[in-house]
């Protein structure tokens, strides 16, 4: 008997053998490995930041703890888009999510756990109206953080805080055109938050603060000599200067004016030339051969240092009309993540980031390792039954503070990802 119970004992530690080696693997043997690959390629092997990825039905906060795999808690809240800020002065971090169908939502930021309430209640709109995106400033210099929304067939929103968590919502316009971003910054210098909403369908928006919270809108004009493509009958077809899902401001050449970046199928940068903005291609949809997708977000920074802004770009597999199945992703066009080191004058040149396909939508930086050099953090998401062979699993990609980067994987199916500091992890009550 006694033979028999030691017999089942070996068996069974036999038949769970491969699944203890497996997570020997994952816990101890791969981070170990990680952090020697990047300590040879001089990179700092930790995360220092929080980390708060999104996709459409929860939502996880990472909590950097200066490991390679930090402590995760999963929050179920889900979302297109998501930021951050602190809107009950308590000086914690809190998060705003845009929710297709639960409303835009405010979690508050108590520690031990997030507290969700609605700012705009799903019942007064429709599913689709909310879709979009969301920027923090304080829009009417009261020292509270307001809130703006990219809405999708609604206007678009401004959110007035009082520092309490409370906010006052009305209509910043009244287009109603399908906004997918927003982005914050003073294009016409008067010591005012302005707002550039990126649209499809329709001409982008630029709306002027006056530094009460109200907005004058207008669309935006470019130069005469604009023209990204032509037809084959020599006229000009300036598709993707209205067509946009993404936006991000800085001065990338240097006088001072705040230009643009925006994506779409393409990439595109326009210069401020302070009454129209003159636009050329970052990056064409054939621009690397076979070796290029759809681009899908884009953020500013300077990751080599030289101090002239660069670009990286987040990238989706193209989509094929002749494919017969779900998702009609193609072989020909698989994407590739993008790094654009800018020149100063408003040039770039760019690289791939790995080699690695990806479905990668959202992207955020910021110095995760406290190295001095600015990261990159892609949100890739999960698709079933894919043609191309993706990477669906999110991305850290560490910057070198040369342009280059090593990137390793964190966790998959995000569409959104934002960084910040959060306090330390705490068990939910």
């Amino acid at each position: 008997m006694e033979k028999d119970n030691q017999n089942g004992f070996i068996s069974l530690v036999i038949l769970l053998l491969p699944a203890m080696v497996m997570v020997a693997v994952l816990v101890f043997i791969e981070p170990a490995y990680e952090r020697i690959v990047l300590f040879f390629q001089g990179v700092s092997p930790s995360i220092s930041l929080d980390m708060v990825f999104l996709s459409e039905d929860k939502g996880k906060i990472c909590y950097g703890d200066g490991s390679l795999r930090p402590v995760c808690q999963t929050i179920n809240e889900g979302g297109s888009d998501i930021s951050l800020g602190d809107f009950n002065e308590d000086e914690r971090q809190d998060i705003i999510i845009t929710n297709f169908s639960n409303g835009h939502r405010l979690c508050l930021n108590l520690e031990q756990s997030f507290d969700c309430t609605d700012i705009l209640p799903p019942e007064d709109f429709d599913e689709e109206e909310l879709r979009g995106h969301i920027a923090v400033a304080d829009t009417n210099e009261d020292q509270h953080l307001d809130l703006i929304f990219a809405n999708n067939k609604h206007p678009n929103m401004v959110c007035l805080g009082d520092g309490n968590a409370n906010f006052s919502c009305s209509n910043l316009s009244q287009d109603i055109g399908e906004s997918y971003h927003v982005a914050l910054d003073d294009i016409d210098q008067d010591g005012n938050i302005d707002a550039i909403f990126s649209t499809v369908g329709f001409q982008n928006r630029l709306c002027f603060g006056d530094g009460i919270g109200k907005f004058i809108c207008k669309e935006i004009e470019f130069s005469e000599e604009t023209c990204l493509s032509y037809n084959v009958l020599g006229k000009c077809i300036d598709e993707d200067l209205w067509v946009t899902l993404e936006t991000d401001l800085g001065d990338i050449n240097g006088d001072t004016f705040i230009d643009i970046v925006n994506v779409y199928t393409q990439a595109v940068s326009c210069l401020n030339l302070e009454e129209k903005f003159h636009c050329s291609l970052v990056l064409s949809k054939n621009a690397d051969k076979f070796n290029f997708g759809r681009t899908n977000d884009v953020r500013l920074g300077d990751f080599n240092k030289d101090g002239y802004l660069d670009a990286v770009f987040s990238r989706l597999p193209d989509e094929d009309e002749d494919a017969k199945t779900v998702t009609r992703y193609t072989r020909k066009w698989p994407g590739y993540n993008k790094i654009c080191l800018g020149d100063g004058t408003g040039a770039f040149s760019c690289n791939d980031i790995s080699k690695v396909a990806n479905d990668s939508h959202g992207l955020d930086v910021g110095d995760l390792n406290g190295d001095g050099n600015l990261d990159v953090i892609f949100a890739n998401q999960y698709k079933p039954m894919k043609l191309v062979n993706l990477d669906d699993s999110n991305q850290v990609c560490f910057g070198k503070g040369n342009g280059t980067f090593h990137c390793i994987n964190m966790g998959r199916d995000s569409q959104a990802v934002v960084i910040g500091e959060l306090g330390d992890p705490k068990p939910p009550k």
